[in-house]
């Protein structure tokens, strides 16, 4: 069943601010670059409009805002004040009973001894894998605990699938798996003045709070609606991803983006955000996604994030045997890498990847095919360069190596390094 966001009518609504401050602008305005004349603000405000892209498979496929058509200011609220997502693509499990947190932590790939609810200095969220018997990854899961249940952000497309697989292990266990995205919506806020924006939506401005660490949950009221927020930061700055009770999700995204009015200055700090300025920010920070980077085909090995998903020090799990020998006997077949194109071309996902030529010349017949472009995008931290991440044989996924995308039907050489790009690794090369 595709989902449908309860925020529809709230992101036209936003287009039509925008056109309407087109109407009446005056003055100039900022941009990622710099300052704009106030005809093309003008200009570009009226154009605003919500534009809206396919998300899962195509016979389910949920509808995401991809932009209002100002994807540069997008962009600029995530690096430089806060910018608002609205996540229709994500699914929320509610996980009961006594024996909940055991059983996931005897299931899952992710130590869970520890998550328990508690105060919020103590309170934390953690991302896992969950495996197959052969090892192979069936979800890519974000959990944190309540008091009385335990929530599982996952693709909402996977939400069936995955109560189904955990629930057949369950056998005397007390633990009940509950399809609750009829109760909850998910937001997500990133940038350097999202923990602001938080306290001042939930009314605790002052004293200043210090923002919990990664990992780490802050839970207040926000509209009248208990928001439960878990600290993730994909893009490289602060990232908050929210846990909002469906019925109140309309007066919390008004009230985030309402906390402008106290922040200070009139000036914008928060904006809604589509997911073409939040991709870009999560590639540059190197973030792969679960059935965009990697799949069900994929070993946690050949995500490139093995070590943020997988404890190597707890006991038993399902598919642990597999995982354990690769990381000490072996290495994987493929592995997600970063790429850096050398030139201005930029490769599409799913662009092939190739060895370099014998004769070391880029422009010569490529050498065989070594894997394929998963996510790319023009680097406005990088001044424009073109990054992408790509799946390719490990034997040529040395961080240094020399490869070869095709872009705009011209060929270019791509440099392997880490996922990351920005912020700039101590000890990677420029």
């Amino acid at each position: 069943m595709a989902e449908t966001s309860p925020l529809r009518n709230r992101h036209d609504d936003y287009a039509r601010s925008l056109r309407a401050l087109g109407g009446g602008r005056s003055g100039t305005a900022p941009q990622a670059g710099g300052v704009i004349s106030e005809t093309e603000a003008a200009s570009l405000l009226l154009r605003a409009e919500v534009e809206t892209i396919p998300y899962g498979p195509p016979d389910q496929s949920t509808q995401i805002v991809a932009t209002w058509g100002l994807v540069e200011a997008e962009y600029a609220a995530i690096r430089r004040g806060a910018g608002l997502m609205d996540r229709p693509e994500r699914g929320v499990i509610r996980v009961t009973g006594a024996d909940r947190v055991d059983f996931l932590h005897r299931m899952l790939t992710q130590d869970l001894r520890g998550l328990a609810a508690g105060p919020a200095e103590t309170a934390r969220g953690v991302r896992s894998f969950w495996l197959n018997r052969k090892g192979r990854i069936e979800a890519d899961l974000l959990l944190m605990a309540r008091a009385d249940d335990l929530l599982i952000d996952v693709d909402a497309h996977l939400v069936g699938p995955t109560i189904q697989s955990l629930g057949s292990y369950a056998f005397a266990e007390d633990v009940v798996f509950e399809d609750a995205r009829q109760s909850f919506h998910r937001l997500s806020i990133h940038g350097p003045r999202a923990w602001e924006v938080l306290r001042w939506a939930g009314g605790t401005p002052a004293p200043p709070m210090p923002a919990p660490p990664v990992g780490g949950v802050w839970s207040g009221e926000i509209f009248g609606a208990t928001i439960h927020a878990v600290r993730f930061d994909d893009t490289g700055e602060p990232g908050f991803e929210l846990f909002v009770s469906r019925e109140s999700v309309v007066g919390a995204w008004d009230a985030l983006l309402d906390s402008d009015a106290s922040l200070a200055e009139g000036k914008r700090r928060i904006r809604p955000v589509g997911w073409y300025a939040y991709n870009i920010a999560r590639i540059e920070h190197g973030t792969p996604l679960f059935n965009v980077d990697f799949g069900v085909t994929e070993l946690p090995h050949e995500t490139g994030i093995v070590d943020q998903r997988v404890s190597f020090t707890k006991g038993c799990y399902l598919g642990q045997e597999v995982v354990s020998r690769l990381h000490h006997l072996g290495r994987p077949k493929q592995q997600l890498v970063g790429l850096r194109v050398e030139g201005e071309g930029l490769p599409v996902a799913e662009a092939q990847i190739f060895a370099l030529p014998e004769s070391g010349v880029v422009s010569d017949a490529p050498g065989p095919q070594v894997g394929v472009v998963t996510s790319s995008t023009l680097s406005p931290m990088l001044g424009a360069t073109p990054i992408a991440f790509g799946m390719v044989r490990s034997s040529h996924a040395a961080p240094g190596t020399r490869l070869v995308v095709h872009a705009e039907g011209a060929a270019y050489a791509a440099v392997v390094q880490s996922l990351r790009f920005w912020p700039i690794e101590k000890g990677t090369a420029t």
